[in-house]
């Protein structure tokens, strides 16, 4: 699996490109991976994340381990 994120300028996607091995398209993450994704970013650059109580997760109807957003949500 390949996830490009902020990258500065394009290396990363030339050596996509000369490997002949991925599709140019775009992937789409299953949503606990995106999240993951994010969750590992934003902790990177200094955010503090804290997690869902089972009271948070109960009232926006959420599981509070995620994913938090329906499936017909798209980033």
């Amino acid at each position: 699996m390949i996830v490009l994120l902020h990258q500065p300028d394009d290396r990363a996607a030339r050596a996509v490109d000369q490997s002949g091995q991925v599709d140019k398209k775009v992937y789409t993450l299953p949503k606990h991976l995106d999240e993951k994704v994010a969750r590992l970013h934003l902790g990177k650059i200094g955010v503090k994340l804290t997690k869902l109580s089972d009271k948070q997760s109960s009232y926006i109807g959420v599981p509070a381990r995620g994913p938090f957003k329906p499936d017909h949500y798209r980033y």
